[in-house]
């Protein structure tokens, strides 16, 4: 957490995506639905944070900005500065000077959740319970969305189970088209955060592992299965059925052995 200080008065607030609570992401949520301002975002998610509110305007171009029973006086400059706190939620500008939300949730904020009257379980913080073949079928069924909205339903089902979780258990679509689009989209935001720690944790499999540019990170993650394999289906079943981290880590040190031996 991070700590700020008014007058003598000390306050804690998220320092990292994974530190939001549930509630407060779903706060985030609304002000994303609304296409709100960056702005906008980062100075009503640093209020809702504090249980702050903006009171009366003064002459002398401040404003009151009440906690509890708490005033303090702050300027429209000031309160830009203080909600750059939240600076973190948002990418690095790119070329045009455009910024973008990025992500970075490894806390499942939803760990059992409810579609209508059915009850349903998800995956543990990082997707740390997870098999490598269910990583496949999320990559599949992410890179359709854009088009088809309706497979973030698949996507979902893959790691969101009846009752408890279990891997091995079926997927429901037509029971996670129920969950409420909110939790949804917090559920897309853990997986994209997750994708990404996962990025930095293993980096030669996502880059590629040597293969020509334009080929995607899932097309290599097969291209390295096969070799890991060496041609037989058992192995590679073995592979697709080990847990994701156990996958991820012998693809990585295959690639990192390979590259030593050139």
């Amino acid at each position: 957490m991070k700590q700020i200080t008014l007058d003598t008065d000390n306050y804690q607030l998220p320092a990292n995506w994974n530190e939001l609570t549930t509630e407060q992401l779903v706060f985030l949520l609304s002000l994303v639905n609304r296409k709100t301002s960056i702005q906008e975002i980062k100075t009503k998610i640093f209020l809702f944070c504090l249980q702050a509110h903006i009171g009366s305007k003064h002459l002398s171009h401040t404003f009151t900005m009440v906690i509890g029973k708490r005033k303090y006086p702050v300027s429209a400059g000031q309160l830009t500065a203080l909600s750059d706190s939240f600076d973190y939620l948002f990418s690095h500008p790119d070329e045009n000077g455009n910024y973008s939300l990025e992500p970075k949730l490894t806390r499942n904020p939803f760990p059992t959740t409810k579609c209508g009257c059915i009850t349903v379980c998800g995956p543990d913080d990082g997707l740390t319970n997870i098999t490598y073949d269910q990583f496949i079928m999320l990559q599949t069924y992410q890179q359709r969305i854009a088009t088809h909205p309706s497979a973030i339903d698949e996507l979902i089902s893959i790691i969101y189970k009846r009752n408890i979780f279990k891997p091995e258990s079926p997927g429901e679509p037509a029971i996670i088209k129920q969950m409420s689009p909110t939790v949804k989209t917090a559920i897309l935001w853990f997986y994209l955060g997750t994708l990404q720690f996962l990025s930095g944790k293993f980096p030669r499999v996502f880059s590629g592992g040597g293969e020509p540019s334009g080929t995607s990170a899932f097309e290599s993650q097969m291209k390295i299965l096969d070799t890991l394999a060496e041609g037989d289906v058992t192995k590679k079943n073995t592979v697709r059925n080990s847990l994701l981290y156990d996958a991820l880590f012998t693809m990585e040190f295959a690639i990192e052995r390979q590259e030593k031996m050139k």
